[in-house]
C-alpha cells in the first residue's frame, strides 16, 4: 500500500469513525459489558470448575493474582470470585445467561452503528442468538486457562530481568492468538457486513496485537499506581471499579476501531476488485472487435479473389 492508498485509508476510517462517534459508541458497549461481562465470566468459570474441579480453579486465580496485586486490591478481588463463581449452581449460571445475552446484543447493536450492509434480522433476536457463541468462546478460553495454562502462572521462568521478559513474551502471545480469534469471530458474525478472510486477518492482527500490549501495559500500570483512591474519598472499591471500567472502554474503543478498519479494507479490496472486472471486461471487448474486424477483412479479401 503506497502513501497515497494509506492516506485514503485513513481518512475513510476517520470518516466511519465520525459518523457515528466510535468514542460514544464504545461508551455504550462499557455499559454493556457492566451488565454482562461479570455473568459471561462466571459462567465461564462454573463450567471450568465442572470440568476441573474448584481447586485447581482457586489455584489459577491465585495465580493470576500474583500479577495483579498493589494498592488496588485487584488481586484478592479476582480470587474472591473464583470461589464464589466455582461454587454456584446451575440454576444461577441459567439466570446469568439473560445479562450476558445484553452484553451479546451490545456488541451486535454496536457493530451494526457502522455497518453498511442491511440487516438480516433484528438486532434483539441476534443478540440472543449470539449469546451462545460468546458463551462458547470464553467457556474454551476458562478450560484452556484452568487446564493448560495454569502451570505458566504459577512462575515458571525464574527470578530475573531475562525471565520477566520471557514471561511477558509469551503472556503476550497467548493473549493475542485468543483475541485474534475472538475478533475474527465476532467481526464475521456479530454484524450484518461480512468481511472477507483477508481483511479479517489483517484487522485482526493488528487489533489482536494492540489489545494484548494495551492490557500488559494497563497491568503494569495498575500495579505501580498509588494514592488512586483518594480521588473517590479513599474508598478504594470505588476506585477498583473505575480502573476496570475505564480498561474495559479503553478494550472496546481498540475493538471498535479495528472493525472499522476490517470494513474499509474489505470495501477497499471489493472496489480494486470491480475495477479490474470492468479492465479485464474492455479488454476483452477490445480483443472481440479486433477479431471481428479481422473476421470481415478475410471475408473481403475471400470475395475479391475469385472475381480476379
Amino acid at each position: 500500500m503506497d502513501s497515497a492508498a494509506l492516506r485514503a485509508f485513513a481518512a475513510g476510517l476517520r470518516a466511519r469513525a465520525r459518523r457515528s462517534d466510535v468514542f460514544v459508541v464504545a461508551a455504550a458497549l462499557t455499559c454493556y459489558a457492566s451488565f454482562g461481562l461479570i455473568p459471561l465470566l462466571a459462567i465461564g468459570t462454573r463450567v471450568a470448575a465442572a470440568c476441573f474441579g474448584r481447586h485447581d480453579v482457586a489455584r489459577t486465580a491465585e495465580g493470576l493474582a500474583r500479577y495483579l496485586h498493589g494498592p488496588l486490591g485487584l488481586g484478592d478481588r479476582i480470587v474472591a470470585f473464583a470461589h464464589s463463581a466455582a461454587a454456584t449452581s446451575w440454576w444461577t449460571v441459567l439466570v446469568a445467561l439473560v445479562p450476558t445475552s445484553l452484553y451479546a446484543e451490545g456488541m451486535v447493536r454496536s457493530l451494526e452503528r457502522f455497518s453498511t450492509a442491511p440487516e438480516r434480522k433484528s438486532r434483539w433476536v441476534r443478540g440472543r442468538v449470539l449469546t451462545g457463541v460468546l458463551v462458547a468462546m470464553v467457556v474454551v478460553g476458562e478450560i484452556v486457562l484452568v487446564g493448560l495454562l495454569r502451570p505458566l502462572l504459577l512462575d515458571p521462568f525464574g527470578d530475573g530481568l531475562g525471565a520477566r521478559l520471557l514471561g511477558i513474551l509469551v503472556a503476550f502471545n497467548i493473549l493475542f492468538f485468543a483475541l485474534l480469534a475472538v475478533l475474527v469471530v465476532v467481526y464475521r458474525w456479530f454484524a450484518s457486513a461480512r468481511p472477507g478472510a483477508r481483511a479479517l486477518l489483517i484487522s485482526g492482527f493488528w487489533t489482536a496485537s494492540w489489545l494484548a500490549s494495551q492490557t500488559l501495559a494497563y497491568v503494569i500500570v495498575v500495579r505501580a499506581v498509588s494514592g488512586f483512591d483518594h480521588a473517590f474519598g479513599g474508598y478504594r472499591p470505588a476506585a477498583t471499579v473505575a480502573a476496570i471500567g475505564f480498561l474495559i472502554y479503553l478494550e472496546h474503543l481498540v475493538f471498535l476501531v479495528g472493525y472499522l478498519a476490517t470494513l474499509q479494507l474489505h470495501e477497499r479490496r471489493r472496489s480494486g476488485s470491480g475495477r479490474a472486472d470492468e479492465i479485464g471486461d474492455d479488454r476483452a471487448r477490445q480483443r472481440h472487435e479486433r477479431q471481428a474486424a479481422a473476421g470481415v477483412g478475410r471475408a473481403a479479401d475471400q470475395e475479391q479473389s475469385p472475381r480476379a
